[in-house]
């Protein structure tokens, strides 16, 4: 027998060998590629490629410059054996944002899509991604084709006084829980955070442990749970804890995609302060729109005793009433951590608050939250003696001091919505996940590396 047909019995003899194996189920799972920094990689820029994904030190939030990428591997499968069309799906907090259908493929195969926009919002947020989704592929390990990773995205920062208005909340817990981000610096004044939100139950959390795209809204300080109906705040005695970053939370309390839209705001002013000496006093009319959402007024109290707060409200609607103080040395208080016993009037009546100052010379904030959507006007009195509305209003001192620090509220991004300063005015930009379909890609390297081995093994047989 020649070498050449030799060779050729060998070769056959190989190939029969193989074939009367068992062809082993293929198997796709998530994976990462040289030059990524893991299988799901978000990233601010859409300059990702196969060999250059990074997760950047900084990640949008509530800006269109905002990418998604994702790798997986086709493994254990023979040339006879190519997998069938299969397709992936994109969760954000567990809501599905989009799908890529891959035709299939043989030999061994890295698989995925690259540079999705897709616009997340501030704060931290879980992407999730499905491979397989439908089984389409029968795989020796269905379990493996799941794949969750937490990033946090840069909070968008809050301006005092203006509303901003959001399409839902996120939810969901992974590490941490899910949450929408938002910043406030606090003046050396009482400053308060609040939320109002529909028929869903919406809580919110506050932080001061944003440090980039992989920390931040997993320690808060202060939580408000009041439950559903109800404006959820946070008040911050700026007196003691100003001039720091603080971030401010918004999350599902249960459940995810709800598509509930809520209002958040701020007030970080000095200009509705004023000071309480003893007898009965008037504020100032303070105007309320049907999107606002919290006023805080700090008051200087020289004084000691049990006193009542009232709460004169001239709209048709629901305005509530809180008194906080920070003499225990907590400088961050939820709404249900308000001193006294609070009367709730209901729509369009007057609220009140009997307290009990044991401290002089000390600062204290009177919260005001707009549960419904009121317009119109409120006046604030203090006095020894409960309040029957027959007196008539006097202004009020202005403000006894100069914040030592004026917050701009700078947007970290350009690409933050435009805000006219008026009260009635809402802005952000909305996030309704809608699926939508993305490219596929795949890196055959492998397959293209067995192919040219088995043209340089024929290339090489005795030629007669």
């Amino acid at each position: 027998m020649t070498a050449e047909r030799q060779f050729l019995v060998l070769i056959c003899a190989a190939l029969l060998m193989v074939s009367a194996l068992p062809a082993r189920a293929m198997d796709l799972y998530p994976s990462t590629h040289d030059g990524w920094s893991g299988p799901i990689v978000p990233r601010a820029e859409n300059t990702s490629n196969w060999d250059f994904c990074p997760l950047p030190s900084i990640l949008n939030g509530w800006s269109p410059s905002s990418y998604i990428n994702f790798a997986g591997y086709q493994n254990e499968t023979w040339p006879w054996n190519c997998s069938d069309p299969w397709t992936n799906r994109i969760y954000l907090d567990d809501v599905y944002i989009a799908y890529t259908d891959f035709d299939g493929y043989c030999w061994f195969t890295w698989y995925g899509s690259m540079n999705f926009q897709y616009q997340i919002p501030g704060g931290r947020h879980t992407l999730h991604v499905a491979h397989d989704y439908y089984n389409n592929v029968s795989e020796e390990d269905e379990n493996n084709n799941q794949r969750y990773d937490q990033y946090v995205w840069s909070p968008y920062d809050l301006v005092s006084l203006i509303p901003y208005s959001v399409s839902s909340a996120s939810g969901g817990y992974f590490s941490y829980r899910n949450v929408d981000g938002f910043q406030f610096t606090p003046i050396n004044y009482w400053t308060a955070v609040g939320v109002r939100y529909g028929s869903d139950d919406y809580d919110m959390a506050v932080y001061r442990d944003y440090g980039g795209s992989t920390a931040g809204f997993a320690s808060p300080l202060e939580s408000s749970t009041y439950g559903s109906g109800y404006v959820d705040f946070i008040a911050v005695d700026g007196n003691h804890v100003s001039g720091v970053a603080t971030q401010a939370g918004v999350y599902d309390y249960s459940g995810t995609g709800s598509y509930t839209p809520y209002l958040i705001e701020v007030d970080n002013t000095a200009g509705d302060s004023f000071s309480y000496s003893g007898g009965t006093v008037f504020s100032s009319s303070y105007p309320t729109s049907y999107n606002e959402v919290i006023r805080c007024h700090e008051s200087y109290w020289s004084t000691t005793g049990s006193f009542w707060i009232t709460l004169i409200n001239n709209t048709g609607g629901d305005l509530d009433l809180h008194f906080f103080g920070s003499t225990d040395g907590d400088y961050f208080k939820s709404r249900s951590a308000a001193m006294g016993t609070r009367y709730d009037g209901g729509s369009g009546q007057i609220d009140q608050v009997n307290v009990t100052v044991s401290t002089s010379g000390d600062y204290y904030a009177i919260v005001v939250t707009n549960e419904n959507g009121a317009s119109g006007s409120y006046i604030l009195s203090i006095s020894p003696d409960r309040y029957t509305p027959t007196p008539t209003p006097s202004p009020s001192p202005s403000p006894t001091r100069t914040p030592t620090y004026s917050p701009t509220a700078t947007p970290a991004w350009t690409n933050t919505p435009t805000i006219t300063p008026s009260p009635t005015d809402t802005a952000l930009p909305t996030e309704t996940p809608t699926p939508e379909a993305i490219p596929a890609t795949g890196d055959v390297g492998i397959a293209l590396l067995v192919l040219v081995i088995s043209i340089l093994v024929l290339r090489a047989m005795p030629r007669r």
